[in-house]
This record gives structure tokens, C-alpha cells and sequence, in this order.
């Protein structure tokens, strides 16, 4: 009867390996993630060794042998199924006194059997503190503490059905088939939860990033300008009065917020430049080295997909009303966005002294006041109007 239930329980524990395992191998030829190869060649090679060890078992089943091979099979799943569960979690928790330790208690054992100083419960004593150690790993990591039930289970076949040891050992092993299952569940279950939050807050993590994005650009402009001292907080300077403008002039809040980060990064085509070239004094309207910025930023903002809509700040910026830009564009031809980028880069540049001399807040706003036929003038007063609320002069 011993031996039936014995033959039955190993033609169940194959049989399950094998499909197990040719799933396994049918989806490492479909998936091409090398995290999830990684996973699907440990569940392989914890099959293999399964499966083979049981029908080992089974074969030297009258053979004390078995014991080790019983051992063997515990902790080859155990090394192979905690990689699984680090890479399933991306973390590094160290097994290694484990692996060692429950190494060292196998060659114990084996060096018992082979010098015939102990006997089948003796034996079995020593897989349950092999069974005791992986149990004890497991349990110590909280992601996967469910998994010591395997081991404690596992006990109690070893001690309840000690007087049959080959049918004792095949149940033991019954347990540790459900590791590997409850692992890639636990990674399937962890991939639809990353799918399902991709799905409904998409558009929050992208945004997200896209404003982490943002905020290293702008450091990086900040870090650029900062090395020269004509420059420096220029970029900030005009998002903020071009931001003021904008909410002067009562334009909706997401033009507002596109016309701040574009007035942002409206110089960056001053990466491409050579800086040794510019004074203080350099005429921005005339200068070819300076000009030369626009078609710089052209080339940087139109191959990204998150600044294509800032373009036409950084190509027109420097565009007049009157046409005599270096692009030709005259009155509404050129884009409200860039008239307010104009006017508040323009303005920048005076009460900085970045022009023949540094004008005084008055001084600037007169002029831009008097060149009515180089700046919209709707946006000259909405300057004004900001300066009065926010400046001393």
C-alpha cells in the first residue's frame, strides 16, 4: 500500500514539474525582458531540479541516499527561488549564512551516511534543521514570510511519516513545489498593479516627470548663466516678468504657465555659443554671434517632444513689430507668447546693464513707451502696470 502511494505521489509531482516547466520555457521564448528571463531560467533550473530529484528519491528510494538527495533539492530551490524573489522585488537581501550553513549540515549529513554512524531518524532530523534554517530565512523577510509555512510543512511529513522514509521525503517535497508558483505570482500580480497605476494616473506620471525634467533644465540654464556675470538669473528674470505680464494682460492660467517655462528656456541656444565672444555691451539685435543663439535653440528645442511648444519663443523672441527682426515676422503675424517675451527680455536687459548702459526702471519703460513701431504696446502697458505693483522706483 506504502509503495502504491509512494509510486502515485511521485507520478503527480512529475507531472506537474513538467508542465510547470514547459510553461515556463513557452514564455522565455515569447517575453524579451531580461528581469523576467532571469526569473523564468531560475523557475528552469528549481524544475529541473524538482523533478529529477524526486524521481532520484523515488529510485533510491531503499538507499540512504535519499536523505541527501531530499537536502540537495531543498536547497537548490531555496538558492534559486530567493534570487527570484530579489530580482521579483529588485532588491539585494543577503542569503548567503543561509545558503552556507544549510551546506555545511548537508555535507554533515552526507559524510553520516556514507560513514554509517547514524540511521533513517537520525537523518531525518537533520533535513528537518535544514528545513528549519531555509524556514527561518524566509521568515525573516516580510515580502515573502508566507513562504516559511512551506518548511514547517514540510517538518511534519519528515517527522509524522518518519517510519516511511521515501514516502516521507516525496511529501516534503510537496510543499516547496508551491515557492516558485507563489513568487511568479506575487511579480504577475506586481506587473498588473504597475499596469493598472500607468493606466489611471498616466497622465500624473508623466506630468510628473516632465516637470522633473523641467526643473533640471532650468537648473542647468541657471548653472550656464551664472558663470558670467552679465548674465546671471537673466532666463529667471524674464520668466518671471514675462509670468507678471501675462497675468496683467488676464490671459488663461495654462497659457500664463507655458509662457513662464518657455520665457525660461527662450536663451538656450546660448549653450551652442561661445561665450568668450559677448560683452557686456554686446547689441542683441545686431550681433551675429548673438543672433546665432536662435537657430541653436531651434535645433535643441524642435527634436524634443516636451519643448516642441516652446518654439516659437525661442525662434521669435527677438522678432519686432515693425518687421525688422531677423526673421521678418511684423505686428499679430508675431504670437502673443513671444510679443510678452519680447517686451519683458528687452526690459531685463536694460535694468541690468546688459545694454550701452544701465537704464533705471523709469528710463526703460519710457523707451519702451516711445519704439512703438518695435514693441505691441498692449503689452507695454501690461508691463507697467506689473512694474507699479510689484516695483520701487
Amino acid at each position: 500500500m506504502v509503495e502504491k502511494i509512494t509510486y502515485y505521489l511521485l507520478v503527480a509531482l512529475l507531472s506537474g514539474t513538467i508542465i510547470y516547466f514547459l510553461g515556463s520555457i513557452l514564455t522565455f521564448i515569447g517575453i524579451k525582458t531580461k528581469r523576467i528571463k532571469s526569473i523564468l531560467t531560475n523557475i528552469s533550473i528549481a524544475s529541473i531540479a524538482y523533478g529529477g530529484g524526486s524521481f532520484l528519491i523515488y529510485l533510491f528510494r531503499n538507499h540512504d541516499i535519499a536523505f541527501v538527495i531530499a537536502g540537495s533539492i531543498y536547497i537548490l530551490k531555496f538558492l534559486t527561488e530567493t534570487d527570484m524573489a530579489n530580482k521579483t522585488l529588485y532588491s539585494q537581501k543577503n542569503y548567503k549564512p543561509y545558503y552556507l550553513t544549510t551546506i555545511v549540515i548537508l555535507l554533515f549529513l552526507f559524510m553520516m551516511i556514507i560513514t554509517r554512524i547514524g540511521n533513517n531518524s537520525i537523518y531525518s532530523t537533520v533535513l528537518v534543521m535544514i528545513n528549519t534554517i531555509i524556514g527561518t530565512g524566509w521568515f525573516l523577510d516580510k515580502n515573502f514570510r508566507i513562504l516559511s509555512l512551506t518548511n514547517i510543512v514540510s517538518i511534519l511529513f519528515l517527522v509524522f511519516l518518519r517510519e516511511y522514509p521515501a514516502t516521507s521525503l516525496l511529501f516534503s517535497l510537496i510543499p516547496y513545489g508551491m515557492n516558485s508558483i507563489y513568487i511568479t505570482s506575487k511579480d504577475y500580480i506586481q506587473t498588473l498593479r504597475s499596469l493598472e497605476i500607468l493606466t489611471n494616473k498616466r497622465e500624473t506620471i508623466v506630468e510628473h516627470q516632465i516637470r522633473q525634467f523641467k526643473e533640471f533644465l532650468f537648473l542647468l540654464i541657471k548653472k550656464i548663466e551664472g558663470r558670467y556675470s552679465f548674465r546671471k538669473m537673466h532666463s529667471f528674470n524674464v520668466s518671471t516678468i514675462s509670468e507678471g505680464i501675462a497675468r496683467e494682460l488676464g490671459l488663461e492660467e495654462k497659457v500664463v504657465n507655458l509662457i513662464k517655462d518657455a520665457s525660461m528656456i527662450h536663451d538656450i541656444g546660448f549653450i551652442g555659443i561661445d561665450h568668450r565672444k559677448l560683452t557686456k555691451g554686446s547689441d542683441y539685435e545686431k550681433e551675429a554671434e548673438i543672433i546665432k543663439h536662435i537657430s541653436v535653440g531651434r535645433k535643441i528645442i524642435e527634436n524634443s517632444n516636451i519643448f516642441i511648444k516652446y518654439l516659437p519663443i525661442v525662434l521669435y523672441h527677438h522678432e519686432k513689430v515693425d518687421s525688422s527682426g531677423p526673421e521678418r515676422l511684423s505686428g499679430n503675424m508675431i504670437p502673443l507668447p513671444v510679443r510678452i517675451v519680447a517686451v519683458a527680455d528687452k526690459f531685463e536687459r536694460m535694468i541690468n546693464g546688459r545694454e550701452s548702459k544701465k537704464f533705471s526702471i523709469k528710463e526703460a519703460l519710457e523707451f519702451l513707451q516711445k519704439n512703438t513701431n518695435l514693441y505691441d504696446q498692449v503689452v507695454v502697458k501690461a508691463l507697467e502696470r506689473y512694474v507699479l505693483k510689484n516695483f520701487n522706483y
